[in-house]
């Protein structure tokens, strides 16, 4: 949740405050919402962190993941997932999505996050171990964030211009929607 509209960079130093003033849930639970708040602050948008004292105050008190938690869409419980509870789970958001279609020049469209060919593409490329996940997320949000940006990628600096599609497409302002299709994926996911 700290990582909604929030490079990942500024994310960090906050949620290492917060885990080391609460290192479980059952901690942030009895915590001040006013000190939350504090802790909280440098992320911005009130409502996010009026989101997190939500959820830290139901899982303090069911100490498990619910999908109906205030503020928690897909991508914040495939987090919890992964992060909280060891699953290997695909991670989905923006930049994965803008990272992927480039490198493997897919058709990507806004629903695209949502696609279930894309969360499986997704999830098969998720590392096995734990530890390798975490990095591997975080690494994926920094390389959107600073590399495989939005507009104007640095695909000259880039490391993976040998292997990108769209890097290595004459016309680059397809932004990497060369139309190829997975297996699995019909034509219509594309679209």
């Amino acid at each position: 949740m700290m990582v909604q509209r929030t490079r990942a960079d500024q994310a960090e130093r906050v949620w290492s405050e917060f885990v080391r003033r609460w290192p479980t849930p059952e901690a942030a639970a009895a915590a001040n919402p006013t000190e939350l708040t504090g802790v909280l602050a440098p992320l911005g948008l009130a409502w996010r962190s009026e989101n997190i004292i939500r959820v830290v105050a139901l899982l303090g008190r069911c100490g498990t993941h619910n999908s109906n938690l205030p503020g928690v869409g897909h991508y914040a419980a495939a987090v919890i997932a992964t992060v909280c509870h060891g699953r290997k789970c695909a991670v989905v958001d923006a930049n994965v999505v803008r990272i992927y279609g480039r490198f493997f020049g897919l058709s990507i469209n806004d629903s695209t996050r949502r696609a279930k060919w894309f969360h499986a593409l997704t999830e098969s490329l998720v590392p096995s171990t734990w530890g390798l996940r975490r990095s591997y997320f975080w690494a994926l949000m920094d390389f959107g964030a600073l590399v495989c940006t939005p507009t104007q990628p640095k695909c000259a600096s880039c490391p993976l211009t040998p292997q990108c599609v769209m890097a290595n497409a004459s016309d680059r302002t397809q932004q990497g929607e060369s139309g190829v299709t997975l297996p699995g994926a019909s034509t219509r996911d594309h679209e």
